[in-house]
């Protein structure tokens, strides 16, 4: 027997399955769509599966990419990361071109009515650029909260300041009285009806200070925080939204654990 037999022979001993290159993995991607339906499937085999080999020889693993999630969180990032840019460092013009970017990019997440709205709230110096914003928002996002408050304010009568301070009179009478859910809803009449930044920072303060709510804080401080940017609370508004913000993933944390 030659050396080279020798050599084959170890070979042979190793047993067949020991010849082979291994296998690879199939892989199918799909991407979801809004319904959760499959609108894309595609894949390559790259495997060397051989002939003989057992039918469930290769391995199929699925990726499933939820798109419509992805842009969600995309388009909230850049959202938040617009607004500190805006409210935080005061550099105006470059967090508006971020939300300008989620118009154009994220047109159908849910963060992009409020763009619009900030958008629109801020180029009121320019009545094209205003006229715009507006349109859109009314058109686009015909649903959304947003809308809705620019149509009310085209069709609302605006009733006497009589009806404005006996609302004001008893909301604070109701806070005096030691009934602040009475009070809230006082205030959230006025901010339906007139759309002032005082009820609209009412609301977020009794939910924070007097109701322990710490949902309703952190949802009527966004909101004024995205109706009234340049309103007289804005700091301490955006200051305690953060601190709310931070308690809220803390507390989460400590609950998952």
């Amino acid at each position: 027997m030659t050396e080279n037999d020798a050599d084959a022979r170890g070979v042979d001993e190793l047993g067949p399955e020991r010849k082979k290159k291994p296998r690879a993995i199939d892989m199918e991607v799909e991407l979801k769509g809004p319904g959760g339906e499959s609108n894309v499937s595609e894949g390559t085999p790259i495997t060397d599966v051989e002939p003989g080999d057992p039918p469930n020889a290769a391995k199929m693993d699925t990726v499933v990419i939820d798109t419509v999630g992805l842009r969600e969180e995309l388009a909230y990032s850049k959202y938040r990361l617009a607004e500190m840019t805006i409210f935080e460092l005061v550099q105006v013009e470059s967090g508006l071109a971020m939300m300008s970017e989620i118009i154009f990019n994220f047109d159908q997440t849910s963060v992009a009515p409020q763009a619009a709205y900030l958008l629109y709230y801020h180029s009121q110096a320019d009545s094209t650029q205003s006229e715009f914003w507006r349109s859109m928002l009314i058109e686009r996002y015909p649903s959304s909260q947003y809308a809705k408050l620019l149509a009310a304010r085209d069709q609302l009568e605006i009733a006497t300041d009589a009806v404005l301070d006996s609302l004001i009179e008893n909301a604070y009478s109701s806070l005096d009285d030691n009934n602040p859910a009475t009070a809230l809803e006082f205030f959230k009449t006025i901010r339906r009806t007139y759309n002032t930044d005082k009820a609209s920072f009412a609301i977020g303060y009794l939910y924070d200070e007097y109701l322990n709510e710490l949902d309703g804080a952190i949802g009527a401080y966004e909101e004024y925080v995205i109706l009234f940017p340049a309103g007289e609370q804005i700091d301490f508004v955006a200051d305690r939204l953060e601190q709310l913000r931070t308690i809220k993933i803390d507390s989460n944390g400590v609950s998952g654990q």
